[in-house]
């Protein structure tokens, strides 16, 4: 490993984590979409690493006889998502996490993940003087109703899951 952000650096990662977990007779694993391929420097590339990335991973599982207990969105390590991806208040922002969502909860599919949990830390507000929380709430409502209108069209069984993350000091979590 060469320690860069690399592609090859996540698929060599991958193929070590699959063959410790298999020295180790895990089942079940958990992944984000980011665990598996890196940012692109456009969609179009980042969909084309986790594509590949994905079909690496089914193969591994294949041979492994492992699969997601949950596989996630990553809406939150990026710098775009600084306040927030369901809740922020850019919409932009919010267009770019909720086709983040369809893409991982396609993944999540073609994985057969027993679940999709949703993860988004940043969503919340330091003050309450700084953001409008009733819009902020119907903005994280909407993405949750589209993700499970999608994921009936289609045809994922696995449930989907909220993972709060509990109030820090600084910041107001609205999952808690």
């Amino acid at each position: 490993e060469d320690g860069t952000r690399s592609f090859s650096n996540y698929q060599r990662r991958m193929q070590a984590a699959f063959e410790f977990f298999s020295k180790l007779g895990v089942r079940f694993y958990s992944a984000s979409d980011r665990d598996f391929a890196p940012e692109g420097e456009s969609w179009e590339e980042t969909c084309s690493m986790l594509e590949e990335a994905t079909t690496m991973a089914c193969n591994l599982q294949q041979q492994s006889g492992m699969r997601p207990l949950y596989f996630a969105a990553d809406l939150f390590s990026h710098p775009r998502y600084m306040n927030g991806a369901a809740t922020s208040p850019d919409a932009h922002v919010f267009a770019f996490a909720c086709a983040q969502v369809k893409r991982a909860m396609d993944m999540a599919k073609r994985l057969q993940a027993e679940h999709f949990v949703f993860f988004h830390p940043r969503d919340g507000y330091q003050s309450p003087l700084q953001r409008q929380m009733y819009r902020d709430i119907q903005h994280m409502g909407h993405l949750y109703r589209m993700a499970v209108q999608y994921r009936e069209k289609i045809g994922y069984k696995g449930h989907l899951l909220i993972q709060p993350k509990p109030m820090d000091p600084m910041r107001h979590q609205y999952e808690c």
